[in-house]
């Protein structure tokens, strides 16, 4: 009987560490330019999916993931759930018009409470979550044009 009781809780426990990282995995990447480079991305659109983003997942998928906001609008995030650092790439129409470079995730036992929020400084139509190090790595600036 322990046998199987422990059976279902490891087969109980794999399937709901999985359930966190099928927003990400569901979506088929999409090609957008920033600057000289194509990057292959997974694109945010549902409030369901803009709320997920990267929580609980193991490495951004393709090179990134493509936050699309509902409006034009301040945009505020928060790293709940986060395992890695991340670069925030901030979008206005067709320009990358800030960043927020090597967010870091929170530290283990942090309290929802106590996570900071990172804000955009003024209103976007899209945010771009990139590993951290690769705004400075793909050598992208402010200013850069972003075709989606």
């Amino acid at each position: 009987m322990k046998h199987w009781l422990f059976g279902c809780l490891a087969f109980s426990l794999v399937v709901l560490s999985g359930c966190t990282q099928k927003i990400a995995q569901q979506h088929s990447l999409e090609t957008i330019q920033i600057g000289e480079h194509k990057l292959q991305v997974a694109v945010m659109r549902t409030p369901e999916e803009l709320q997920q983003g990267l929580s609980g997942t193991d490495q951004v998928p393709g090179d990134g993931m493509l936050f699309l906001l509902p409006e034009r609008q301040e945009a505020r995030f928060w790293m709940k759930d986060m395992r890695y650092p991340i670069d925030m790439i901030w979008i206005d129409g067709d320009r990358v018009v800030g960043v927020a470079e090597n967010v870091q995730p929170p530290s283990p036992g942090q309290s929802l409470d106590s996570l900071p929020t990172i804000s955009s400084q003024q209103p976007v139509t899209a945010v771009l979550e990139l590993p951290a190090g690769d705004f400075r790595r793909l050598e992208l600036a402010m200013g850069a044009a972003v075709r989606l």
